[in-house]
């Protein structure tokens, strides 16, 4: 299993779980196993975070933001 550096960029663009599952469209419980490891999103999903991260999906797999970017 990949790491996904959800957390990371969800902080760096302060926000709550709550608000970004919001944006994702997806359950605040989910985001949360998501942040934690314990399961891991679809494809789709993927760019379903990202998108409410304002990220490309890449990034949430291949690097952790560098600095706090809050949009």
């Amino acid at each position: 299993m990949q790491r996904l550096y959800i957390k990371q960029w969800r902080e760096a663009r302060g926000l709550t779980q709550e608000e970004a599952a919001m944006r994702a469209h997806v359950r605040q419980a989910t985001w949360s196993f998501f942040e934690r490891g314990i399961t891991t999103p679809h494809r789709a999903t993927i760019v379903a975070v990202a998108r409410a991260l304002r990220v490309k999906p890449m990034a949430l797999v291949r690097r952790p933001p560098k600095e706090v970017t809050k949009r």
